[in-house]
């Protein structure tokens, strides 16, 4: 039952007390002592105590509800904080990796062009070498046999 469906109930539990009260319970005899009057102001002050009674525990679950919600809607804005702390520390961190991975690609791929380069160089090298020594070779060869 909601907080008003709660609240509906206990004033229409007082109502019917009241009225149960107010109807009038005549005195069995004289010797009971008690009028008609005393006995309604003696239920009159139950039904009091039982409604100040209900008063209270209803302002007590009042008062829990209440806290309930506001430790909920403090605990949903401590979490969403941290979920937006977690989110941007996380979205700081992949634009970091991101720009170190960009710089090592840069690195090695003017490593790997300086290596192809001195590949070429190396290759262009031996080939002049290689030349030189056939040459030197087959000069050498003519001047034997000549």
């Amino acid at each position: 039952m909601n907080h008003h469906g709660a609240k509906a109930a206990a004033e229409a539990a007082d109502e019917n007390a009241k009225s149960a009260l107010a109807v009038t319970v005549p005195a069995a005899t004289k010797d009971e002592g008690q009028s008609t009057a005393e006995v309604g102001d003696a239920g009159a002050a139950g039904v009091g105590s039982a409604v100040r009674m209900l008063a209270l525990a209803q302002k007590l679950h009042d008062e829990y509800v209440a806290e309930g919600q506001n430790t909920r809607e403090k605990l949903i804005s401590e979490g969403q904080s941290r979920h937006d702390a977690l989110i941007a520390e996380a979205q700081q961190k992949r634009a970091e990796v991101l720009q170190e991975l960009g710089s090592e690609r840069s690195r090695l791929q003017k490593e790997i062009e300086e290596l192809r380069t001195f590949e070429r160089d190396h290759l262009a090298r031996q080939k002049s070498y290689l030349e030189g020594q056939l040459i030197e070779l087959g000069q050498t060869g003519t001047d034997e046999t000549g």
